[in-house]
């Protein structure tokens, strides 16, 4: 079974979001997150504030900036696995169109 999980609220820094399927936060993406942990690439994540320390999709890791200059959008973002590198978009009509739901 390739299940998802929904987090209503923040993730907060230290904590750890793992499911063989998607992952959706409904808050701020501060901690670690692991979709696809079966090895799926096809998965996805998507938060209302994306600032993952971690995010790995599948086999694919990506970390955030150590840098403390980067500006912070609010708004809520997909994370995504093509070419073997990790994506991070803004979320609109046709990012997701190419998701697999």
């Amino acid at each position: 079974m390739n299940s998802s999980v929904v987090v209503i609220g923040d993730v907060n820094h230290g904590a750890n979001i793992v499911a063989k399927g998607n992952v959706i936060v409904l808050g701020t993406l501060y901690g670690n997150v692991y979709a696809g942990s079966d090895g799926r690439q096809d998965a996805f994540v998507i938060a209302l504030e994306m600032q993952a320390t971690q995010i790995r999709i599948g086999n694919v890791i990506a970390r955030s900036s150590d840098s403390q200059e980067a500006v912070r959008e609010k708004e809520a973002k997909v994370a995504y696995v093509e070419d073997g590198r990790i994506y991070i978009e803004k979320i609109n009509r046709s990012v997701i169109k190419d998701l697999k739901m």
